[in-house]
């Protein structure tokens, strides 16, 4: 079973649809920072800076936050282990179908998981059927996690919480004392906005401390309307949400990995800086992300999402056209489902085309999750799928 996307990847793959990063490649910033790194290999013979000081200043610049509520990482993986680790032996509650390391992560940190499950029937969205289970996940007495997962665009679907709907469940966790983790990795690849950090500025400017932690409750004006009046309950040491990012997608670097998360909270970001093995992130990661923040060029990346969503839409079609059953989502991938038969992923394969089996996502074998490439690329993969597609009717 793939794990992860790449896996499987031989020297007779010619295409690959299971790893789902930026379709133009590296952004010109990025590739001019790697080729000075090759003209001057004496730079990497010096440790790099543990504490990721330059980086986090860049990123700070970047985002408009103060440096301390930044903590870099190998990848946004490596700190959803060091946070998982971090509520050792508490209770957790994870969105599926999501990304596998969430739940991975927090059994190996011993934790007590609760599974919410996005419905087949309704297309795994984020509706208000949805909303209403989580609410109930959250106040759910004893059984109320400690920390939360959720991402948004969500991996594999593709679909985001809608942003008053995210608002009101961070809230809602705030006011329950549960630390919710937000992946948005693949936001880059939607929407220049950042609009759950702003959430997080605004929040931590009116009601918070921000340099000496996160304290004091908030007020029954602030619960969200179906939990006003159970003000008795919320504790008084609010969890303020972290926000995960990566370059790892959005910049075409999945060899480097280079992952940050964002919080307020500046003692629980300490936290996650100090636990763990030092110098995880490498000279060469601290460098191209200095400089992909620096100089980050908001006119390539509009180029790339209006390059992106044209192609999905032109996959979607193809796919649609051919038999698939395709669910709705944003981004740079597409999940979509096909009736029983030969084996999608062995016919792809044998024609140099690696996609992405989603069992380990927890859907079953008829799911596929496939990036969104150049219009070239597409139309090689189509034309392999209608094949497979034609054969199956036959």
């Amino acid at each position: 079973m793939q794990i992860h996307g790449g896996e499987g990847k031989t020297k007779d793959i010619r295409l690959d649809f299971s790893v789902n990063v930026n379709p133009l490649g590296m952004p010109r910033s990025v590739r001019n920072a790697l080729a000075g790194l090759l003209l001057d290999p004496a730079a990497m013979e010096v440790y790099p800076d543990r504490t990721c000081e330059g980086l986090r200043r860049a990123a700070a610049g970047h985002y408009g936050v103060p440096e301390d509520w930044i903590v870099c990482g190998c990848g946004a993986s490596e700190l959803i282990y060091k946070i998982a680790g971090l509520y050792r032996g508490c209770r957790a509650l994870v969105i599926s179908p999501g990304f596998g390391e969430y739940e991975k992560a927090l059994r190996e940190a011993g934790c007590g998981l609760t599974v919410l499950k996005l419905k087949r029937e309704r297309d795994f969205s984020f509706d208000e059927d949805f909303y209403e289970r989580f609410c109930r996940a959250v106040g759910a007495g004893e059984n109320r996690p400690d920390l939360v997962f959720l991402c948004s665009p969500n991996n594999p679907v593709g679909g985001r919480i809608p942003h008053e709907m995210l608002k009101n469940m961070l809230r809602l966790c705030m006011c329950r004392g549960v630390r919710a983790v937000v992946d948005e990795c693949f936001l880059p690849f939607v929407t220049e906005k950042e609009r759950t950090l702003e959430f997080l500025k605004e929040y931590a400017q009116e009601s918070f401390h921000t340099g000496a932690g996160l304290k004091n409750g908030r007020t029954e004006e602030s619960l969200p309307d179906e939990w006003n009046g159970n003000v008795a309950q919320v504790k008084n040491e609010v969890p303020c949400p972290v926000i995960l990012k990566a370059l790892t997608k959005s910049h075409a670097i999945p060899g480097v990995r280079l992952g940050l998360a964002i919080s307020p909270d500046t003692e629980f970001v300490r936290s996650i800086r100090e636990t763990g093995a030092p110098w995880t992130v490498s000279g060469v990661a601290a460098v191209l992300g200095e400089a992909a923040f620096l100089a980050w060029d908001e006119g390539e990346f509009r180029h790339m999402r209006n390059a992106v969503a044209e192609e999905r839409k032109f996959l979607v079609s193809g796919l649609t056209e051919a038999g698939a059953k395709v669910y709705s989502g944003e981004g740079n991938f597409i999940l979509f489902s096909v009736s029983a038969g030969e084996s999608l992923f062995e016919f792809m394969r044998g024609r140099g085309i690696l996609i992405r089996s989603c069992e380990s996502f927890g859907l079953g074998t008829d799911f596929y999750r496939i990036a969104v490439r150049t219009r070239e690329e597409n139309e090689s993969f189509l034309s392999a799928f209608c094949t497979w597609a034609i054969r199956g009717r036959n």
